[in-house]
């Protein structure tokens, strides 16, 4: 004789065996087996100790802080660590020791340039041609 399996013996406790041949089955084995029976038994008061039994809610421990206050909070540390950058800079600029800088004065002499020069110069890039270029250099030395 083989014995009905826990599922077998759990789907017929809990009315979940929905062909009625499977229903059947295991209904004329339990007639005939006294360990199926008493395997049946003991799931039927399992499965009304485990009904009785409600979950607990759990309460979280630390509630959601509230939007404005997290937004507040944010924007008074985004403060805070701007006074704080400008702060340090301050006196990081103040401790720093501070060496005169040397400036030397330098004069330069600017002179018009002659007629000739200045009728002969390209000031706009454009290419001069041999025999200025030439006259240009003669003028020059």
């Amino acid at each position: 004789m083989t014995h009905n399996t826990e599922d077998e013996l759990l789907g017929y406790a809990l009315e979940l065996i929905a062909s009625d041949e499977e229903r059947a089955r295991i209904t004329a084995h339990l007639e005939a087996c006294s360990q199926c029976r008493e395997r049946l038994e003991n799931l039927r008061k399992d499965i009304q100790i485990i009904g009785g039994v409600k979950p607990r809610r759990q309460v979280l421990a630390i509630p959601y802080p509230r939007t404005r206050q997290f937004v507040a909070q944010a924007i008074f540390r985004a403060a805070a660590f701007v006074v704080l950058g400008f702060l340090a800079g301050l006196g990081a600029s103040s401790w720093a020791p501070r060496e005169p800088v040397f400036v030397s004065p330098t004069y330069v002499e600017l002179s018009s340039p002659s007629d000739g020069l200045a009728a002969h110069t390209a000031s706009d890039a454009t290419e001069i041609p041999a025999e200025y270029y030439e006259q240009l250099v003669e003028s020059t030395e």
